[in-house]
């Protein structure tokens, strides 16, 4: 909120580092061992009603994993 007052960050870099860092490193935050990467194809995209893709960058994101022969997600 003090940013949108003055246009002035009311932190330093260092200390947003510092604060990334400990929230990151809280047990609560951290990686448990399960699985982490989900290895599925999606060839799905939202379409519009007049039948245009709704994200068109969505829409060549599915167009390479289809037309790709290699197992590339």
């Amino acid at each position: 909120m003090e940013y949108l007052k003055t246009g002035k960050l009311p932190f330093t870099p260092k200390e947003l580092h510092t604060t990334i860092q400990e929230i990151a490193n809280q047990p609560e935050n951290r990686p448990r061992g399960e699985k982490l990467l989900h290895f599925h194809k999606k060839n799905r995209f939202t379409l519009k009603e007049d039948k245009t893709p709704y994200r068109p960058e969505e829409a060549l994101e599915r167009f390479i994993v289809v037309s790709n022969e290699d197992n590339f997600f």
